[in-house]
């Protein structure tokens, strides 16, 4: 039991279940959310908290692969780009197909939907959130908190799976529906590999922005 307390994958995903869940409960308990200023600060600050939070309890290793991040920065992202992209191309190819030839109508996940009311109402905190904030805690909970796995498919399927539930839980209302974990699968499985080659959780953290960023702009527009 100590050793599963002391793991990394325990720690990590103690840590996002207590402000995703925990948090989030006192938020809408204490602040109004009519009251867009206070809660939109609530909402940054309990993400703030979590990235705070691991870095704190893992400073140290976080630090050297910064520094590592920097000194190979170019060779980092050429590699690590080239595994999104792909990741990227399965996803949109696995929504194509689930909106125009699996579903009845095009549709959004759960996750997009509930996304998208947020990002109308609460724009500005769930900018920081969706493309800054959320892809850093998301990168150093499922992929560095989750390197304990040695085994590299076991990694990759394993923090993807994880991942991939966080983003589609809400889905499992039948058994069609519960098929929109698979494109956060894919590019789930890009990101697992862009770590377990580099093993460094920077460039995904850099590539999980810009994929955010352009998930943001079209929920945004769309």
């Amino acid at each position: 039991m100590k050793n599963i307390i002391k793991s990394k994958i325990f720690r990590s995903l103690s840590i996002f279940l207590f402000g995703t869940l925990i948090l989030q409960f006192f938020l809408e308990l204490l602040v109004d959310e009519s009251n867009i200023i206070l809660y939109s600060f609530g909402l940054v600050f309990n993400y703030v908290l979590l990235v705070a939070l691991l870095y704190f309890i893992y400073k140290d290793e976080i630090n050297k692969m910064f520094i590592d991040f920097k000194e190979n920065f170019s060779k980092y992202l050429r590699s690590s780009l080239v595994i999104y992209l792909i990741g990227f191309a399965v996803m949109l190819g696995i929504n194509y197909l689930l909106q125009y030839h699996i579903f009845d109508e095009k549709s959004l996940s759960f996750n997009e939907s509930a996304v998208r009311g947020l990002i109308n109402t609460y724009f500005v905190a769930y900018f920081f959130i969706v493309v800054l904030l959320a892809p850093i805690l998301e990168e150093l909970v499922f992929r560095f908190g989750f390197d304990i796995i040695k085994n590299k498919y076991s990694f990759i399927i394993i923090s993807s799976i994880a991942f991939a539930l966080l983003h589609s839980l809400g889905d499992f209302t039948s058994l069609i529906e519960a098929l929109n974990i698979l494109p956060y699968l894919a590019v789930g499985i890009a990101f697992g590999y862009i770590y377990y080659e580099t093993k460094n959780v920077f460039p995904g953290i850099v590539l999980h922005l810009l994929h955010n960023l352009i998930a943001f702009i079209i929920l945004w527009i769309g």
